[in-house]
């Protein structure tokens, strides 16, 4: 092995541990009990439980409903952005493209349902500004090592946003609020990560 390899692929392990996006475990602004949900749930890097949901819910005074009808719809409002940024962007999952072999766009379709996760967190407890800088900071450096196309990122969780946004408008007209929550979530998310 080349030894350029060995310590580029000791860097990008140092990234990858690093790399975290959710900071709301951490906001000062957040009681401690609704910061123990999200760590769990991050930790775990999965969505929230009912339970959960309702927990924070009470706290925040958002709806519980519209979070757990976007839970419930995540897979599919990811698989239309994929169609989405994949349209507009054909060349990227073709020989040579930057989601290209199949691995690479799995990974960038799992990171959107984790930024997807991340601004769910952020909906449940009503608070936009929901990043780690340092851990967002080296996402943004591990997306710069691996060459992720920022600006097919930048489209999916765009389209994302637009997404939910008009689906709960549609099914919750009523509940204005947490459209307004999920679309600032998936804009502070969009905006740290092409910061610096």
């Amino acid at each position: 092995m080349d030894p350029q390899q060995a310590i580029g692929g000791k860097e990008l392990q140092v990234l990858i541990a690093k790399a975290n996006v959710c900071g709301l475990q951490q906001h000062p602004n957040l009681p401690e009990s609704s910061k123990r949900i999200i760590a769990k749930a991050d930790q775990d890097k999965r969505q929230l439980t009912e339970v959960e949901v309702n927990d924070l819910c009470s706290t925040s005074g958002m709806s519980a409903t519209v979070i757990l009808f976007v839970i419930e719809h995540a897979k599919r409002y990811v698989d239309q952005s994929k169609q989405v940024v994949l349209k507009a962007h054909p060349s990227l999952v073709e020989p040579g493209g930057a989601l290209h072999p199949a691995e690479r766009a799995q990974a960038c379709w799992r990171d959107c349902w984790n930024f997807l996760r991340v601004a769910t967190y952020a909906t449940a407890t009503d608070t936009a500004d929901c990043t780690d800088p340092q851990g967002i900071e080296a996402v943004r450096a591990l997306y710069d090592q691996l060459r992720v196309p920022m600006e097919g990122m930048s489209m999916a969780l765009i389209t994302l946003s637009s997404l939910i946004t008009a689906d709960i408008q549609l099914q919750h007209s009523d509940l204005n609020r947490e459209a307004l929550a999920f679309e600032a979530a998936f804009a502070h998310l969009n905006a740290t990560l092409h910061k610096g």
